[in-house]
């Protein structure tokens, strides 16, 4: 399960005040506040995932009904649930953003980094940027505060908490969302949890429905699924 709100929280615990005035200047200063504790209830996560349904979407747990919304997501992160939709993006706009990623840790000493921390570079994948990378780039102890720093944080939020994937390499939908930075507030973020986790949960009924998948990453933002319950 990918979906790592401990990882937020051990970058905020040392997170400088002019970097969380960044952060909740973008309107993610509830993120900052909440419990962010580990999720190790991989088995809560594959039941879960099995009780979305859609049309509308929602959680369904025996008799509970639990509505999956913008307004729901918004009651759990405090995050901007109005604004532009994210559109749609085709396979080479996707590569293109992974591409553009990766060229902008290269330039930050990227190679560096990775000898330093006893990985192997030449092993990674032409547009491949692990997490850990960008969770070294949230610099968040120091208290001169550029937008690289201030994106890097928002990436590893996107990755680690509201759009997990089952890699922990860097996807190109946590780059897009934080690209921009002065965008960012005026995306609905809480419309784009909804829809992700729409999708992953719609992809993984697919693949195993009626199958074992004990031992398949659970994808999304399944935090929100727990605490909603």
């Amino acid at each position: 399960m990918r979906c790592s709100p401990g990882v937020i929280s051990n970058v905020v615990s040392e997170m400088s005040s002019s970097l969380r005035q960044r952060i909740s200047d973008l309107g993610f200063g509830s993120i900052l506040e909440m419990n962010r504790g580990r999720l190790d209830e991989r088995k809560l996560a594959l039941f879960l995932v099995r009780c979305v349904k859609e049309d509308p979407l929602r959680l369904e747990v025996g008799s509970k009904v639990l509505p999956i919304t913008p307004q729901a997501v918004n009651l759990v992160f405090g995050i901007p649930a109005s604004g532009r939709s994210v559109p749609a993006y085709k396979p080479a706009e996707q590569r293109a953003f992974r591409s553009e990623l990766r060229q902008l840790c290269e330039k930050k000493g990227m190679k560096d980094l990775f000898i330093a921390h006893g990985s192997n570079f030449d092993g990674l994948g032409a547009s491949e940027v692990p997490r850990w990378l960008i969770e070294h780039y949230c610099n968040a102890k120091q208290e001169d505060v550029n937008d690289w720093t201030v994106q890097s944080f928002m990436m590893l939020m996107c990755n680690a908490l509201l759009f997990p994937t089952g890699s922990d390499k860097m996807s190109w939908f946590d780059y897009m969302m934080c690209k921009d930075l002065a965008a960012v507030p005026e995306i609905n973020w809480c419309e784009a949890v909804c829809n992700d986790i729409k999708e992953k949960a719609r992809d993984f009924n697919f693949k195993f429905n009626g199958k074992d998948n004990s031992e398949h990453t659970v994808q999304g933002c399944y935090a929100f699924l727990m605490v909603n319950l």
